[in-house]
């Protein structure tokens, strides 16, 4: 009984320890996955499940918000974080809630990209690097309804520019 049109198919698995959600075609981003039309059976939609690497855990944490602005936060829910280590290789994912909120306790010191997901989405990678000094990162991301836009709290590696010569074309 769904109507014809175009569709992404994401399963999800219940434990968010050792498969991330994977979209139909195998993929964990929804700009990667395959499109079913519908009015053309093709069954099965077999999905097989992207298995996560090994998390190392440790002291480290990031934790975070998606706010909307004014934008309905009731999709808020429908996001789901992957983090990926250094190399890049996914090794989790947590579901945000319904207020927006998301926690990746007990990480091991090093460097993380996080990026939010969300079929029909696109979503800034955010690098996070947890050290002895800052072993704990506050992430704040916002919400467009097209789009999911980051800022973290890392310091700024420029604390002042000057233009010259002034003045400038």
């Amino acid at each position: 009984m769904v109507p014809e049109g175009s569709y992404y198919i994401l399963a999800i698995p219940l434990e968010t320890n050792g498969y991330l959600p994977t979209y139909f075609g195998n993929s964990i981003y929804w700009e990667q996955s395959t499109i079913v039309i519908l009015g053309t059976a093709a069954n099965p939609y077999n999905i097989n499940l992207f298995a996560t690497e090994q998390m190392i855990t440790g002291n480290g944490s990031i934790s975070g918000q998606i706010g909307t602005g004014d934008f309905s936060a009731g999709m808020l829910d429908k996001i789901n974080m992957i983090l990926k280590n250094e190399q890049g290789q996914a090794i989790g994912f947590v579901h945000v809630t319904a207020a927006g909120d998301f926690d990746f306790p007990s990480l091991a010191l090093g460097t993380y990209y996080l990026r939010a997901e969300m079929p029909g989405v696109t979503s800034d990678q955010i690098t996070v690097t947890l050290t002895e000094g800052q072993p704990h990162a506050e992430i704040v991301l916002t919400y467009s309804g097209s789009s999911i836009l980051g800022i973290n709290d890392q310091p700024s590696i420029v604390d002042s520019y000057r233009v010259y010569p002034n003045p400038v074309r």
